[in-house]
């Protein structure tokens, strides 16, 4: 098979192109600037933050960072008290935050500034994809509003925005679509396939499930592919495996890491496991027929097959894409086989004698068939778009406009008066831009914000003190939390007897605390807590401290229950 073949439709579009390489150049200047001056507005935002401030995952995530530079500090601590239980859990970006914080260890600094080259990173990715087939007008309005929150099934977090948003997902979703241009836009010479395949590797090492959904995808989507192209079945089948091999060498680094930090699980029984992971786990994670169940909504169902019927009513417009377009099917059918052989997969390595316990989260991964959608829209509407400026004189400015318009309403998004109001009230246009304008957001725990709690324990409390309360104790205060039942999930994998443990205190504090805030302190201060801090409010009992409806109150540990 040619060469000419290999590079499919978008070759042929580039010659159509009705852009000269300087006015290219001048929009791609100009939608850099723009994207800077929206990374820079989230970056001046994030300045502002508190600990208060961020999401349950970065808790976790910087309480590894505050281990691994303080191995003096969080001795006694639930999760981090043992560093090889959590020495697994994406290395590669806690290390990202750990050196962006340097000097001073401030870690919302460095994740401040991870979030601004992840913003740029992501909105540049997407305009390079777009720009393949779409205008560079259309292709930065769509890279933009590409970054829009999403919260597809299983509560997994979509696009990027403020600095609640800074995870090793986002991170991820950032560096996906330029794997994706690879791939799509110079598949056809030699290199563009193996860079693509090792470039996919690569991305394991940012965030493994995600990474080991797209590598499936992306091997099965290239056989697609090149059968569309004409080749046979063993050639694609030979490109594919070539491909998977170079996808295994650039994701080994974190496969060493995940095996050799894996738990031990063979001598935990595995019912109390299980009955474990029931507790902690929505049943939807435990049963991919009820997570597939739930992109059946009416919203999941649009967003998914609106890009393709639009598809068939666009096919004689659409001609040349018909060997991409097979690719994105398999690829969107593939993450969803994922999802689906999550569980059945752990199940075969089970058998084989490799106890792991990691389904419950390649479950949540199916959310990448957002992908293909997304660059199966970005075709329509260019193709739409294009049709349009043909037709009608009008055609082109109507769709300057109209786009226009949209992103001046975005602007406003966050206002009170756009509840209710479909997509503009929606979190897929509020958090597009900066908060420039009231109100501001405010993600903060349990609707309280913590912060004069964090700096009095802080300042008051010994290093070595050991808390019951939230987990954000751990990064905010630096002080060791002996139960965080949220955190919990990390134990599964690094140190599954821990995390049984912890099952079994959370099934205790369930059984007691209704109505009877006493048992609860009793309780820690069985475990061996000195504080607890809480919402609660002990009848007789004044706390050391309390601030903004949190109380601390002084526990005396070893006490029997």
């Amino acid at each position: 098979m040619s060469a000419a073949v290999m590079a499919g439709p978008l070759s042929r579009a580039q010659e159509h192109s009705a852009v000269r390489e300087p006015g290219r150049l001048r929009a791609r200047l100009a939608f850099l600037a723009f994207a800077l001056a929206v990374t820079l507005g989230f970056f001046w935002e994030g300045r502002q933050a508190d600990f208060s401030q961020i999401s349950g995952d970065q808790v976790n995530i910087l309480t590894i960072c505050v281990k691994k530079d303080h191995p003096e500090l969080l001795k006694g601590d639930a999760i981090a008290g043992d560093p090889r239980s959590t020495a697994y859990y994406t290395p590669l970006f806690v290390d990202l935050v750990r050196l962006l914080s340097r000097p001073g260890h401030e870690y919302l600094r460095g994740l401040n500034i991870l979030l601004a080259v992840t913003s740029l990173i992501y909105m540049a990715g997407w305009y390079a994809l777009f720009e393949s087939w779409a205008g560079p007008w259309l292709a930065g309005v769509l890279s933009f509003f590409s970054r829009g929150i999403l919260w597809p099934p299983g509560n997994e977090l979509w696009g990027v925005a403020g600095l609640w948003t800074m995870v090793p997902r986002t991170l991820f979703l950032a560096l996906l679509p330029w794997v994706l241009w690879l791939w799509i836009r110079h598949r056809g010479s030699w290199r563009g396939w193996p860079a693509a395949a090792l470039g996919a590797g690569l991305l394991v090492n940012v965030h493994p499930l995600s990474g080991a959904c797209v590598i499936a995808a992306l091997a099965a989507a290239e056989m697609a592919w090149a059968l569309s192209d004409g080749a046979g079945w063993r050639r694609a089948a030979r490109r594919s495996v070539a491909g998977l091999v170079l996808m295994l060498a650039g994701m080994s680094p974190y496969l060493w890491t995940y095996f050799s930090g894996l738990g031990d699980a063979s001598s935990v029984d595995s019912a109390s496991l299980q009955q474990a992971l029931s507790m902690r786990m929505p049943g939807f994670l435990l049963d991919p027929l009820r997570y597939l169940k739930m992109w059946f909504r009416l919203k999941w169902l649009v967003l998914l097959l609106g890009p393709w019927l639009g598809c068939v009513l666009l096919r004689r417009r659409l001609r040349r894409h018909r060997g991409m377009l097979a690719a994105l099917a398999v690829f969107s059918a593939s993450c969803m086989a994922v999802a689906g052989m999550a569980h059945g997969v752990e199940a075969l390595l089970g058998r084989l004698g490799v106890e792991v316990h990691f389904a419950f989260q390649l479950v949540r991964a199916g959310k990448y068939v957002l992908a293909p959608s997304l660059i199966v829209l970005s075709l329509c509407v260019a193709a739409a778009s294009t049709w349009l400026s043909r037709r009608f004189p009008w055609g082109r400015t109507a769709v300057i406009a109209l786009s226009g318009i949209v992103l001046v309403l975005t602007l406003f998004a966050r206002q009170p008066v756009f509840r209710g109001v479909p997509v503009l009230g929606d979190d897929v246009a509020r958090f597009l831009w900066p908060a420039w304008v009231p109100p501001r957001p405010l993600n903060v725990w349990f609707g309280q914000n913590m912060e004069p709690v964090l700096a009095w324990i802080r300042g008051n409390t010994d290093v070595d003190a050991k808390f019951a309360g939230p987990g954000l104790i751990r990064v905010g205060a630096m002080r060791s939390v002996i139960h965080d039942w949220v955190g919990a999930g990390m134990l599964v994998e690094g140190n599954p007897r821990a995390f049984v443990e912890a099952a079994r205190r959370q099934a205790m504090l369930r059984s007691g605390t209704a109505g009877d805030p006493w048992f609860a302190k009793r309780l820690f201060e069985s475990w061996g807590a000195d504080y607890w801090v809480t919402p609660a409010v002990l009848p007789g009992e004044n706390p050391v401290f309390s601030s903004r409806g949190w109380n601390v109150y002084r526990l005396y540990p070893g006490a029997k229950l």
